[in-house]
């Protein structure tokens, strides 16, 4: 007898039933209860900790200044002095090198000084048109107090001085256009002066700009500033040919840069602030700064100027806020892109849990923790918090693990670490002491 005959035989087909009745009722309380702790929630959690709450703003921007000053010549013809070498120290006005000019270098020097002798005059024009139009405006304003008095003594008295009768409707009407037409002169004057007095200004800033020109174009190349000689990058014999750069109508000479001079300051790094951040930023504040160029590196500095004119820049109002660095950085160079975080509060030895954990419930800020396997609203009063973490006052105890997310599903390990670490306090934004880590809690308070 072979298996078919066997089962299709009575009394076996009765077991056979039986069985696939156990082994359908095994299954279904076994499938509802895998499915059941696979839909059992679980809690992911930290402990609360005592630590340094850092609490700092995140801005972006530039390096505006490396302090150093290039060394600058419009000039062209052959080198035949080098009188420095990188690393020398020199004064401002102190000799770079000395070139002998060519013809375009010789043409290039008279047409600057032509152009810084006339800067001049203009300028010396200016000063003799202002200091006419001065002594004018003056005599004006007098006619003008003059004129106030004759109309205040005939308010007072209405007697003509001049002759000793009351005034005529002519007279009182000549006394008040005496007054206006001394006033209109006065303003007339005036206007002028402020005229001759911005001539003045636009002619000494052209002599400045004429000047550096003409010292450029110079067969003596100097130091604009004091400090250390960096870059230089002539010899004896070289030839230096002037560039330019051609317009629309003509062709302007190119400035070449020869040499660096260092100083000693420390470079400078421009960010913007919003109008929402600034208030909580004050000089002095200390700060950390990374640079795209020098990934995995963080540099300290401080804040050493706020300014109070604003950017607007598609509808977004920031403040140029200026943060020195610390030391100098080998490389730097000037509009290298930065990040910075401002700290704008520091508070040592406070509780401090994941700022993810602090919820609001009917007004009221409480965490969650897992107590005999039941989700429980802990109500809690809070402090300063940062992007991270939260300072608890109340309601927590060191070392009681808050719940920081629920997650459904099978159980599966996540981790979280600690806070990385500041350059100004023991930790970064995270709590002192061990176990930081977050943990997955299926039930029970966790210890």
């Amino acid at each position: 007898m072979n298996i078919f005959q066997s089962a299709l035989n009575p009394k076996n087909r009765v077991k056979v039933i039986g069985l696939v009745i156990v082994l359908i009722i095994v299954g279904y309380f076994g499938y509802t209860k895998v499915f059941a702790q696979q839909k059992k929630p679980q809690y992911q959690t930290a402990a609360a900790q005592r630590g340094t709450l850092v609490v700092s703003i995140a801005a972006s921007g530039q390096v505006s200044s490396v302090n150093n000053s290039p060394v600058n010549t419009q000039t062209s013809g052959v080198v035949t002095k080098v009188y420095v070498h990188n690393g020398d120290k020199v004064k401002a006005g102190q000799k770079i090198a000395e070139v002998s000019l060519d013809a375009d270098g010789k043409q290039r020097r008279a047409s600057a000084y032509a152009s810084y002798q006339s800067a001049v005059s203009s300028e010396n024009s200016a000063e003799n048109s202002r200091m006419v139009d001065d002594a004018q405006m003056w005599k004006d304003q007098q006619s003008v107090l003059l004129a106030q008095d004759t109309v205040n003594n005939r308010n007072s008295n209405n007697t003509n001085p001049a002759t000793k009768l009351l005034y005529t409707d002519l007279q009182w009407q000549s006394v008040d256009s005496a007054n206006v037409n001394a006033q209109k002169q006065f303003l007339a004057s005036e206007t002028k002066y402020v005229k001759d007095d911005t001539a003045v200004n636009s002619a000494k800033a052209s002599i400045a700009s004429t000047y550096l020109t003409y010292q450029q174009s110079s067969p003596v190349i100097v130091a604009p500033i004091d400090g250390v000689v960096d870059g230089l990058s002539l010899e004896l014999g070289e030839i230096i040919t002037q560039q330019t750069t051609t317009t629309t109508s003509t062709n302007t000479p190119s400035v070449q840069k020869v040499a660096t001079i260092k100083t000693e300051a420390l470079p400078m790094v421009t960010t913007n602030l919003t109008e929402i951040d600034i208030p909580n930023v004050q000089i002095g504040d200390r700060a950390t700064l990374t640079f795209d160029a020098f990934p995995g590196k963080t540099y300290t500095g401080k804040v050493v100027s706020i300014d109070s004119e604003s950017l607007v820049s598609s509808g977004v109002t920031t403040y140029p806020t200026v943060i020195q660095l610390d030391t100098e950085v080998p490389g730097l160079f000037a509009n290298m892109t930065a990040s910075a975080n401002v700290i704008t509060q520091t508070k040592d030895n406070v509780l401090l849990v994941p700022s993810g954990a602090v919820q609001t419930q009917n007004g009221q800020q409480v965490v969650r923790e897992v107590q005999n396997g039941q989700l429980q609203s802990i109500p809690v009063t809070v402090g300063l918090s940062s992007d991270t973490q939260t300072e608890v006052t109340s309601g927590v105890a060191e070392g009681d693990n808050v719940v920081t997310s629920v997650i459904t599903g099978s159980a599966g390990g996540a981790t979280t670490g600690n806070g990385g670490s500041s350059p100004f306090s023991r930790t970064f934004g995270g709590g002192g002491g061990g176990g930081g880590g977050a943990r997955i809690l299926t039930g029970g308070r966790g210890g």
